[in-house]
């Protein structure tokens, strides 16, 4: 799979910190964080801070999305597209 994205330190670092930060709440909480938490870090100890600023930007792109349509979350949508996708 070709990756064209990268994950770079530019931009406002208090809304990067605040990304992370809900990301390791919600991966506590949140059925679907918890699951693309899990799916990425695969129980390996050196994947646990990749695998949350993954669930970072996975939230700040359906943050956007929810802004560009001006829909409301939708949490029980989150969770059976995290259902569906393959392990």
């Amino acid at each position: 799979m070709d990756r064209q994205g990268r994950i770079h330190k530019r931009g406002p670092r208090l809304l990067r910190t605040a990304l992370v930060e809900a990301a390791w709440i919600m991966q506590r909480y949140n059925p679907w964080a918890k699951a693309v938490y899990q799916r990425i870090c695969a129980n390996q100890k050196n994947r646990k801070k990749k695998a949350i600023i993954a669930v970072a930007r996975k939230l700040l792109v359906r943050c956007w999305a929810m802004l560009l349509h001006e829909t409301p979350w939708n949490g029980a949508a989150a969770t059976t597209l995290s259902e569906a996708a393959p392990a």
